[in-house]
């Protein structure tokens, strides 16, 4: 077991040195000790058999310690480690202490949500709320059930911890109160500091796990002159500025760009992705190291994220699809907050620029050149085409960028 905690003050450094010590000589006593034995010498220190190879030269009463003592020291300092930091953590329900949970867990992204049976109340687990209502927008985690059919467990977490007496990871595990079958839900790997919480409070009270806010992603089978034009109406229509994830010498780098040089990364297909936005962005490397953690801050921010094309292969044709995202709401404290007027308006007016211009065949979220969507899909979505949408190829405003 890793003793990595706090105690009265010392380190955990100092606890795990001391433990090491003790241990050390520990096993240098026992060595000792049997060797003694094997020359016939008795632990009293007096000779088993005459003779005067059997002379006895008495230890150091310093460097001799009682092996009941030294599993005491051990076993004390091992104890003192655990008691602030500790392994395995059962759950209790901070309001009733039930410990009999419903559970639904997004396990990839390493986050969950608990309801108390007992009296109903909801909780985010662990660092849950960071994340939790931007992953759940798109589909809603269904209700945990065990091979049994039950849904109720009793639940723990188990912790692994750095040499800083920081969590590393902690597994979520789970037992049926119907039939004990013993589940590990997930593992949430720690990549920050601070970590006591995850240990005081892992129950974290969310009155609505299940708010929903305005968040849009739709997709577009276009092509780069399409996007390029998209960037243009940003920029001329609304005074949008741009950052921009392109490659340079073989790395990913973040960089704010004019119009002019954004259109030709995307003409190019030489970026990840970018944003825009009415103001210049200022974005710290810790805010978008993760896709978790890039996910969370541009549907938090007055931001439209457009990605890098994915190459399609559909019906024997090469294709380019690409996905615009923004949201207009995000949660704080169990309440859904909207974005500024001006950014809610903007979008507004994208979406109406992109239904007049592309066709939305393949569904309400889509948008896409019409000669690419027929050159794709021919009639496949034909009985979605209203009368008046018939639109021919290449009439359409955003189909070619300036310069193009």
């Amino acid at each position: 077991m890793a003793i990595t905690c706090c105690h009265d003050g010392q380190p955990a450094a100092a606890l795990t040195d001391s433990v090491q010590r003790l241990t050390t000589q520990c096993s240098r006593w026992s060595c000792n000790r049997d060797r003694l034995l094997s020359r016939g010498g008795g632990l009293d220190g007096q000779l088993t058999s005459a003779g005067p190879s059997a002379a006895h030269h008495p230890a150091d009463d310093n460097s001799v310690i009682d092996n009941e003592v030294l599993a005491s020291s051990i076993d004390r300092l091992k104890a003192m480690t655990t008691e602030r930091h500790p392994t395995t953590l059962e759950l209790h329900c901070p309001s009733c202490s039930g410990t009999a949970f419903d559970l639904r867990v997004l396990a990839d992204e390493g986050v969950a949500a608990a309801r108390c049976v007992s009296c109903a109340s909801h909780y985010l687990v662990l660092d849950s709320e960071v994340y939790w209502f931007d992953l759940i927008q798109a589909s809603y985690p269904r209700l945990r059930r065990c091979s049994c059919k039950a849904s109720s467990f009793t639940l723990s977490c188990h912790y692994v911890y750095r040499i800083d007496g920081d969590v590393r990871q902690v597994d979520l595990l789970s037992v049926c109160t119907s039939c004990a079958k013993a589940t590990r839900q997930m593992t949430v790997d720690v990549d920050y500091g601070d970590t006591d919480s995850l240990i005081t409070q892992p129950l974290r009270p969310c009155k609505k796990p299940d708010l929903r806010v305005d968040l849009r992603e739709v997709s577009l089978y276009v092509t780069p002159a399409n996007i390029a034009a998209v960037i243009d109406y940003l920029s001329e229509a609304h005074g949008y500025v741009f950052v921009c994830w392109r490659r340079e010498e073989e790395h990913w780098v973040r960089r704010p760009l004019g119009t002019d040089e954004v259109r030709q990364a995307v003409l190019s297909n030489r970026y990840l992705h970018l944003y825009a936005s009415a103001v210049p962005l200022e974005i710290h490397d810790h805010q978008v190291d993760s896709s978790r953690r890039e996910a969370a801050f541009w549907k938090r921010q007055d931001v439209i994220r457009i990605t890098s094309p994915i190459n399609m292969r559909v019906n024997h044709e090469n294709g380019l699809l690409y996905y615009l995202q923004f949201a207009n709401e995000y949660v704080e404290d169990d309440v859904v907050v909207p974005k500024q007027a001006n950014f809610r308006a903007t979008t507004q007016a994208l979406l109406q620029s992109l239904g007049d211009n592309f066709v939305s065949w393949r569904g309400k979220s889509s948008f896409d050149n019409p000669a690419e969507h027929l050159r794709l899909f021919g009639d496949r979505f034909s009985k979605n085409k209203p009368a008046d949408r018939h639109r021919p190829e290449g009439d359409s405003p955003l189909g070619d960028a300036k310069g193009c």
